[in-house]
């Protein structure tokens, strides 16, 4: 939630200085007697790790004025909460006046990297609270806190996939493709306002052919829409497929060492089309719909949510001959929006809307772990390995 004050958002570069220091900058010894213009910023989110916030407050209540200079942005208060969007110096200044005498203080405020990556993976997702959604992250090997990344994004969240040779996620909740690190450090945003284009819903990376492909809906109708991903802008996208239906979300995955695009259609089919081939059925579901979907390479198999009735199960099945049908998780009651699998570790994960949790599990070997719990509804899920 945030402070009732109002909230600044600070975008700097990154700087590697990592300590809080103050300076005492009193313009008037006498006045500094009488008035003390001290103060102590507060870390309210992630004990000093950007992004955070930063609640200053002087610590002189007797003041009859206070006047803040953060980084060039005059404030007229006895207290604000500014937000820190990366890691870096910032300098801050209060100016403290009482009668005739007056007092200046000032301080850098360090903030640090967050998280600290190494070798771990994170898990990233799109949480709602109803009127927007927040981008968040979490060091899924290691007992790290929840960071918020990007606030206030539309409500419906977008799809997000990782490349884990540039170690960035991609992430598309709006009109826009945006890619950062989980910590929201080096943020790009790619805007692509393509004509007609009312919504964009899941998108699937291919990072070996420098390729993005979107599902959107264009004018009332679902289509596929690829671009660059180095490069990705409304010049450069191509159609790749279209089909005047509707839907709630369309869901989309790739086999990127085949060039073979996987989606699911009207909920009751999941087709593929081979680059500049044909598109075909692949899979059918009888009394049921499909949901999400994702590609194991390494094991050329395709994983699947299948709801069939109140309950949600999530499956897997080889692409080259349809064998090997395993479920790996359910009967689940309620909703399984999104999955991810991680086909280096042989690592699922999802998200439940009953339970309010992302969990994951080891293909094929039983037994849960619950990640995170008491969410928002989830509105995208992916993971990345930020190591070496």
């Amino acid at each position: 939630m945030k402070n009732p004050t109002q909230v600044f958002q600070i975008k700097l570069l990154p700087l590697v200085i990592l300590v809080l220091f103050f300076s005492n900058c009193g313009k008037d010894k006498k006045g500094c007697d009488v008035i003390s213009a001290d103060f102590s910023p507060e870390f309210l989110d992630h004990a000093g790790m950007a992004p955070e916030r930063v609640l200053f407050k002087g610590d002189d209540p007797s003041a009859d004025t206070y006047s803040w200079n953060i980084e060039g942005v005059m404030i007229d208060k006895p207290q604000e909460t500014v937000t820190f969007q990366v890691s870096g110096s910032y300098d801050a200044s209060l100016t403290a006046k009482k009668g005739g005498d007056q007092c200046s203080e000032s301080a850098a405020i360090k903030i640090t990297p967050y998280p600290s990556i190494g070798s771990n993976r994170a898990i990233s997702y799109f949480e709602s609270d109803g009127t927007t959604s927040s981008l968040k992250a979490k060091v899924i090997d290691t007992n790290s806190a929840i960071l918020t990344a990007i606030p206030d994004l539309p409500e419906q969240g977008g799809g997000l996939d990782v490349d884990n040779e540039g170690k960035k996620i991609y992430a598309c909740p709006s009109t826009a493709l945006a890619s950062c690190y989980p910590n929201n450090e080096d943020l790009t945003v790619f805007d692509l306002p393509l004509p007609g284009v009312e919504r964009y819903y899941d998108l699937a990376l291919d990072p070996n052919d420098d390729r993005v492909y979107f599902t959107v809906l264009e004018n009332g109708d679902f289509a596929i829409k690829g671009s660059d991903l180095s490069n990705p802008n409304p010049t450069n996208v191509d159609d790749i497929y279209s089909e005047g239906i509707g839907g709630d979300f369309f869901y989309i995955t790739n086999d990127r060492d085949n060039n073979i695009l996987y989606w699911v259609q009207k909920g009751g089919s999941i087709v593929k089309k081979v680059e500049n081939g044909v598109s075909s059925d692949f899979l059918s579901l009888t009394g049921g719909v499909f949901g999400d979907i994702d590609f194991d390479d390494t094991n050329n198999r395709i994983y699947f949510v299948a709801k069939v009735g109140a309950s949600s199960f999530i499956q897997s099945i080889k692409t080259s001959d349809f064998s090997g049908e395993v479920v790996e998780v359910g009967p689940i009651s309620g909703e399984i929006p999104f999955i991810y699998i991680d086909e280096n570790r042989q690592e699922l994960f999802w998200a439940e809307d009953t339970q309010k949790t992302i969990s994951s599990k080891k293909v094929g070997i039983q037994g849960t772990a619950v990640l995170v719990g008491n969410l928002g509804p989830i509105r995208g899920l992916t993971v990345g390995f930020y190591g070496d």
